[in-house]
């Protein structure tokens, strides 16, 4: 019996993340990928540096790859990521954009992504990793802090809200599973976006495995 047969009659669904280069090309993966799992996250596919190289120009080939076989599969899709502060294009972390320049490209951005997807991805990690490892607090040296100020998270997640409302968004991190500073200081921002009415419906906490750990 696969794995997503007994989640789902525990009433919750399995996922995993999904590379695109063995998902086009290897077999015996995308078995696997169709069979065990009902939820699948594009492991790099929706990254901003993968899908928007040069500005205004947008490739969603690889993308739409994975939805589409998704859907053929009966698969749902969890989007990853739209505000992050690594794996972003050159053009964007070199373009000495004036922080309204950047307010306006991230809004674009969001808002592109969102529509192309719209009705095909039911999930979003909005922010990713925003956090210090070992104060819990906003990390001020990542680009969009940087640039934006704390404020970019409820911006980015207004935006995301207002691009698609029917979609589920999420504020996603690592290394927050157990207590200590960086899950206070996680509970302490959405407490604090929540308050604020932002629509952030839940958090993600990354779960990294593998044959060397």
């Amino acid at each position: 019996m696969s794995l997503k047969i007994l989640s789902e009659k525990r009433g919750v669904l399995i996922g995993t993340a999904v590379a695109i280069k063995p998902l086009r090309e290897n077999q015996k993966y995308r078995d696997i990928v169709a069979h065990e799992f009902n939820v699948i996250t594009p492991e790099n596919a929706m990254k901003w540096k993968l899908i928007s190289r040069k500005r205004g120009v947008y490739n969603f080939q690889d993308a739409d790859f994975i939805t589409d076989f998704a859907k053929v599969n009966n698969q749902k899709i969890h989007g990853h990521v739209l505000a992050w502060h690594k794996q972003l294009p050159e053009w964007l972390v070199k373009g000495n954009f004036s922080s309204n320049e950047l307010k306006i490209i991230l809004e674009k951005h969001i808002k592109t992504v969102l529509a192309h997807f719209k009705g095909k991805v039911e999930a979003w990690d909005v922010v990713n990793e925003a956090l210090e490892d070992r104060s819990g607090l906003l990390d001020k040296n990542r680009f969009w802090y940087k640039n934006l100020g704390p404020a970019y998270i409820e911006y980015a997640f207004r935006i995301a809200h207002e691009a698609d409302p029917q979609a589920q968004l999420f504020y996603n991190e690592w290394g927050v599973e157990d207590l200590g500073k960086k899950s206070e200081g996680m509970y302490k921002l959405i407490k604090e976006l929540v308050s604020k009415g932002v629509p952030v419906h839940g958090v993600g906490l990354q779960m990294h495995t593998g044959l060397g750990f």
